[in-house]
């Protein structure tokens, strides 16, 4: 759909509104109004023209035209990380079915275009695209149809399932232990202050980046011992943004705050008072607000320079939820001291496989046996 609103020479505004969909003789439909008084009844006309003209759209229109109007539908409702995201999604997707009718759409089209993608190199790299990648592309396709079903563009959707080829390797995150994490945060005392509290508290507090880099001091409460976890911070074409929302509702939560990050803290926050910053982790030399991507390869190269290791700063969550387990807390406490709304994903993909715990078992099984021998 395209809008155009000018101001003509009497002052007043001329709409004109051409609809995404060409007829049979390659025209596009078009509702135009001259000399309306204001712009706000301009735009308000402006979406009385485009409703109408989207109700001569049937199941003849084009993937592309028909993600035009589900990505309008959704303006507004999504996140900035989100509708950034899906512009990069899409490329490939409407690359491939950008000019096909979405009654044609099927169960086939969709698996050629997921084998081919699973034969497509990753950007830069030498290895093959992600399955969780691909399988992000399918679900947004299913959802652009199922919203064409749910508004009489189409009559049923027939993409039901695909298949994926298995990832040659499983990811596995890297994990720290209790020794290794005093050892990292040791260094990064004396040596990388800058990352030293961020790293601190995901480590500490299994906080996310963007949860970590938004902590303002006014979420700390040091008498009740409380941080508060309400808001985050994300990154967008290298500009830094607040979000007062999280993941997900679990997300906000309140965090017991132990005793040795409550003195780090305190100590930081005398040491940077005169920043005047209202940000936990800001930028010690000039009291900006870290960027997510500079911690993220800071905190690589670091790792890697210092320890050899290659480990992401989202796995310090990773270590935290193994090093809780190992201590025998429960999946519910841990699933709340990470912010998970669904205790199978700290479970399913936060809890790994514990040699100290099978050590413990296995010779707790061969004291048994051996007093029987």
């Amino acid at each position: 759909m395209s809008v155009h609103i000018t101001k003509n020479k009497k002052g007043l505004y001329d709409v004109r509104v051409f609809s995404t969909h060409k007829d049979e003789f390659g025209k596009r439909k078009s509702k135009f109004k001259a000399n309306v008084k204001n712009l706000t009844t301009a735009k308000l006309l402006a979406d009385e023209f485009q409703d109408k003209l989207d109700s001569f759209i049937n199941d003849d229109l084009t993937f592309s035209e028909l993600h035009q109007l589900y990505e309008k539908s959704r303006s507004g409702k999504m996140s900035i990380t989100t509708t950034q995201n899906n512009k990069y999604l899409t490329v490939p997707i409407l690359d491939y079915f950008g000019a096909v009718k979405i009654d044609k759409i099927n169960n086939r089209l969709v698996q050629q275009y997921i084998d081919l993608r699973q034969k497509t190199k990753a950007k830069n790299k030498d290895e093959h695209l992600k399955k969780s990648t691909i399988k992000r592309e399918y679900s947004y396709i299913r959802a652009v149809l199922n919203w064409a079903v749910a508004n009489d563009f189409l009559q049923h959707n027939r993409v039901i399932r695909v298949e994926f080829n298995e990832d040659d390797e499983d990811f596995e995150p890297t994990l720290l232990n209790a020794n290794m994490v005093s050892n990292v945060l040791t260094k990064l005392k004396q040596y990388y202050y800058n990352l030293y509290i961020p790293v601190l508290l995901c480590s500490m507090t299994g906080l996310r980046r963007g949860e970590a880099l938004g902590l303002k001091w006014e979420n700390i409460d040091f008498e009740k011992n409380t941080i508060t976890i309400n808001k985050s911070v994300v990154q967008v074409k290298g500009k830094v943004f607040e979000k007062n929302s999280l993941k997900t509702k679990s997300s906000k939560r309140v965090l017991f705050i132990p005793r040795m990050l409550k003195t780090e803290l305190l100590e930081h926050k005398k040491m940077n008072a005169e920043l005047q910053s209202d940000f936990v982790c800001a930028n010690i030399f000039m009291g900006e607000i870290l960027k997510p991507s500079n911690l993220t390869h800071k905190f690589h190269d670091f790792m890697k320079s210092e320890f050899g290791i290659e480990i992401r700063l989202h796995d310090l969550r990773h270590s935290l939820n193994q090093m809780m387990f190992e201590c025998g807390i429960d999946t519910t406490t841990r699933a709340q001291v990470l912010g998970h709304s669904n205790t199978k994903t700290t479970d399913t993909i936060y809890t790994h496989n514990s040699l100290p715990l099978i050590a413990d078992a296995l010779c707790c099984v061969d004291s048994i046996v051996n007093k029987k021998l």
